[in-house]
């Protein structure tokens, strides 16, 4: 990717599971659908999955850091099942659901 100095978009990175991705974006918001959308048209039914998804701000003098939860994230892209299969499997392992012992 190429972007010229006077752009007001950055390069993000983004790490899905066992994936990354680099994107040019103008938000860590936009920048983590594009590229979850990106890893899992390229990885397709064999995209490892995650709870969280890191987004990586990269400039010239540092590096910040985001998390999203992924469920949400797949949910903006439109990937409503997958979501809500995620959320259900992260509430069973955070034990939030209605457990009798």
């Amino acid at each position: 990717m190429i972007r010229s100095l006077e752009s007001q978009e950055n390069f993000y990175i983004i790490r899905f599971s066992d994936s990354e991705c680099v994107v040019l974006s103008n938000s860590y918001e936009e920048a983590a659908c594009i590229g979850l959308k990106k890893i899992i048209q390229s990885f397709g039914n064999r995209t490892n999955l995650s709870f969280w998804l890191s987004v990586d701000n990269i400039d010239s003098r540092n590096i910040e850091t985001n998390l999203f939860y992924a469920p949400k994230v797949l949910h903006d892209i439109g990937y409503f099942n997958l979501a809500k299969n995620l959320a259900n499997l992260s509430d069973f392992f955070l034990d939030k659901g209605k457990n009798p012992h």
